[in-house]
């Protein structure tokens, strides 16, 4: 459970400091793209967490396929959504590249936090 809230925190601080860096350099990319994209991950990230939840007090297992597989759609019709505006209103490439780099915040940072914790017991 530690794990979980180390992860939200890390994510929402990322998700912060890429917003703060789009409003000081006056970058799209940064500011609509990454940190967009860096907040809907955060978004999917507490669907999951919910989901995960109600999976773990239903009693029925068809019950909880159901919503295991609703949240998933549900998660990823999100992202797309996100895309798609994202590619619609401003008909960039590269604002998409970077909204999609956003969206793999979560990813990326459980990969990280599992990367330095390796080195952390490896230095010891």
């Amino acid at each position: 459970m530690e794990e979980i809230k180390k992860l939200f925190k890390i994510t929402i601080i990322v998700t912060i400091v890429f917003f703060l860096l789009g409003l000081i350099f006056q970058n799209e990319y940064l500011l609509f793209g990454i940190s967009g994209g860096c907040a809907v991950s955060v978004i999917a990230l507490y669907m999951l967490s919910l989901d995960s939840k109600a999976i773990v007090y239903s009693n029925n297992i068809k019950i909880a396929k159901r919503i295991a597989y609703i949240g998933y759609a549900k998660r990823y019709i999100l992202h797309f959504m996100f895309l798609a505006a994202l590619l619609y209103f401003s008909n960039d490439f590269k604002l998409f590249l970077s909204g999609f780099i956003g969206t793999l915040n979560t990813k990326l940072t459980i990969y990280f936090m599992n990367v330095l914790e390796k080195i952390k017991k490896y230095l010891k």
